[in-house]
């Protein structure tokens, strides 16, 4: 759920430049930033299940 929501910006875009509405608001980069932590770990996560799944 959590990088669906990232996929769709919230608060939606700017029909001229295509920038989000919030950019410059405090609370959408701390978003953008805990959603890219929470998608690094994620992936971290599926690779240690891999392998200890299927060792080498």
């Amino acid at each position: 759920m959590v990088f669906t929501a990232a996929c769709t910006i919230l608060g939606g875009t700017n029909e001229e430049t295509g920038a989000p509405h919030f950019l410059q608001r405090a609370s959408f980069i701390v978003f953008a930033i805990s959603d890219t932590i929470a998608l690094l770990l994620s992936c971290f996560s599926i690779l240690m299940l891999i392998t200890i799944l299927f060792p080498l």
